[in-house]
């Protein structure tokens, strides 16, 4: 009895104590931008205090007022004060149809997958840069089993012993949970006969990928980063369209990575499969909820990955880790997850990463919204040296309100593209908390609609750091719901506008900080910190990729920046990354991690 009251005094008096500092109450549609970002500010709590606090929040009646407060204290209220200014109907899904443009360029621009990875430079594997480094590329395997130095197979037993070795001792990295060795030696042994036969189905033909653990691969169970005991506990009969898509190029499907569990937040924490660790700093966090696939690259498990992306879930860990990931427009990759959530590629290089994009792009009749799509293309991705007519919108005070080495590494990427003969534009953009605010009542919503049935079988299956997600989404109305709704096809008609009429692209840091210490309390100052430029992409359904420029002074970690495109505009992204990545050859990038796996195998 003690204990329970001391756990009811405690959580009114901390929920007491969060607060924010609250944007403008008073929102004027016409009115000249103003910048009004502000992190989230909750108290700091141990392990102990965090666990009671959620506790609480999960107790009727206390949890109603605690969660009440937050939302207040929050400002979530403002997205359905500037909805009711709206006339506009709710937009549910975030698409856009493509342009004539985009149609008639995508028609004349054919890029055939294996022509591009056999013709493009590969600007890190061509030259090695200050630091000598590169990763072993994609390449570097087709032109091994060529010339026979070995074999998919050689390799892949390669990986299954680095997968060990990198989940034990004291710095296990935890990023490749699953695999199957005996599927994954049989695609291997398919793979070495088409290729010694001359007739490779592509050039990714033997090639393997790890996929993130919430998207259904056949023969592995889906438990979304959970310990499987309430979901996940079969594995899956089908794989999911991407999935499908990306064997059709006779890539290897190797298995599983870790992940956040249920993709909640962008970190790389979790309680069961281990903490995904940082391969540039083992005490640093992966990002999340795509952890693992970025962790198992950087690391130099597997040359390829899919992740997800619904808050930042690729582009985040790809720049804590040293990576490129993409976040395509929505729609673009077949089987989106929620309307902010949906795959991509995510590879230690720009151009693996468009040739992923490549592989696992495209409509089909399964979602109705990838149907109505261009014919992805990577029109111009070559053409970097001259980048006269390209115009690259830049909001200062967004862009500058991150750490001095985020903004400064992010800038040298803006030079570099000046330096080639882009125009940097200077530009505002209006109700950027709004769009944070209403994205979080959007993606947790949607994420405690689908956890609902976990969570009413038995919500103590999973770990603490999960349940304040779930306890603020199954708090929002539907009202506020619809409310963000409105706001998102206002607010999508507001970007949109911005690209027809002033730029091609928007670039910003991809992250505020570096890579932060690995922890099990969530900071919610320091989760803001990770997504203040990612939601954008996310609730409006924009394409976005991230290049690493660099890394911090001090600890060593990487820091990359990010560019965001029109929808279906995923090419021009790609030319600028492109450009982004030779130019930081110079610059010492990339630089060899910490826990690093070299995995061909020695010359037979």
């Amino acid at each position: 009895m003690r204990l329970q009251v001391a756990v009811v005094v405690l959580a009114i008096f901390l929920g007491l104590l969060y607060t924010v500092d609250k944007p403008d109450d008073n929102i004027n549609l016409g009115d000249r931008p103003k910048y009004d970002v502000t992190d989230l500010k909750t108290p700091k709590l141990g392990e102990f205090g965090y666990n009671l606090f959620m506790k609480a929040a999960n107790t009727w009646p206390l949890g109603k007022f605690i969660l009440s407060k937050i939302k207040k204290d929050s400002d979530f209220g403002v997205v359905e004060k500037m909805a009711a200014k709206l006339t506009n109907l709710p937009l549910f899904v975030p698409t856009l149809n493509p342009t004539p443009d985009d149609l008639s360029l995508a028609a004349a621009t054919k890029t055939d997958l294996s022509t591009f990875l056999k013709n493009t430079p590969n600007y890190p594997r061509e030259s090695r840069g200050e630091n000598n480094f590169r990763f072993v590329s994609v390449e570097d395997i087709m032109e091994a089993y060529q010339s026979s130095k070995y074999s998919p197979m050689d390799l892949v037993r390669e990986i299954f012993g680095a997968a060990k070795k990198s989940n034990e001792g004291q710095k296990a990295i935890n990023t490749i949970i699953r695999i199957n060795e005996t599927d994954a030696l049989k695609q291997a042994e398919a793979s070495w006969e088409r290729i010694k036969s001359g007739k490779p189905i592509s050039a990714l033909d033997g090639i393997p990928v790890i996929i993130k653990e919430n998207v259904d691969v056949a023969g592995y169970p889906t438990s979304h980063g959970t310990n499987g005991r309430i979901v996940g506990r079969e594995p899956v009969r089908f794989d999911a369209p991407m999935i499908e898509r990306l064997r059709k190029t006779g890539a290897i499907v190797l298995g599983k990575s870790n992940m956040k569990e249920y993709a909640v937040l962008p970190l790389g924490i979790n309680s069961f499969w281990g903490d995904a660790r940082n391969p540039y700093n083992y005490h640093h966090e992966t990002g999340g909820s795509s952890s693992g696939s970025a962790g198992a690259v950087a690391a130099g498990l597997v040359p390829l990955a899919v992740g997800t992306d619904g808050g930042g879930s690729i582009r985040i860990p790809a720049s804590l880790c040293g990576i490129v990931g993409l976040k395509p427009t929505h729609g673009r990759i077949a089987g989106s997850f929620t309307t902010v959530a949906v795959a991509g590629p995510m590879t230690a290089t720009v151009k693996e990463n468009a040739a992923l994009y490549l592989a696992l792009a495209g409509a089909d009749a399964r979602d109705p919204y990838s149907v109505y799509q261009p014919t992805p293309h990577l029109h111009g991705f070559n053409d970097i040296s001259d980048l006269k007519g390209v115009k690259i919108g830049v909001y200062k005070q967004y862009f500058n309100h991150g750490s001095d080495e985020a903004v400064q590494a992010a800038q040298a990427a803006v030079d570099a593209l000046a330096a080639r003969g882009a125009e940097i534009v200077d530009i505002e953009i209006a109700h950027l908390q709004v769009l944070d605010r209403a994205h979080k009542i959007t993606i947790m919503s949607e994420f405690a609609n689908t956890v609902h049935p976990v969570w009413l079988e038995s919500y103590s299956e999973l770990s603490m750091d999960t349940h304040a997600p779930i306890l603020l989404g199954r708090s929002f109305a539907a009202k506020e719901y619809i409310a963000a709704q409105k706001l998102r096809r206002f607010l999508l008609q507001e970007w949109d506008s911005l690209f027809e009429s002033s730029v091609d692209v928007i670039i910003t840091p991809t992250t505020a900080i570096a890579s932060p210490t690995i922890s099990h309390v969530v900071d919610t100052t320091i989760v803001s910190q990770l997504m203040r430029f990612i939601t954008a992409s996310n609730f409006l359904g924009m394409p976005s990729i991230t290049v690493p420029v660099g890394y911090t002074n001090d600890t060593h970690l990487p820091l990359g920046v990010q560019i965001i495109a029109r929808h279906w505009q995923e090419h021009k992204l790609f030319r600028l990354a492109n450009a982004i990545e030779q130019a930081m050859l110079s610059r010492g990038v990339p630089q060899k991690p910490e826990i690093f796996f070299d995995i061909r195998p020695k010359q037979k």
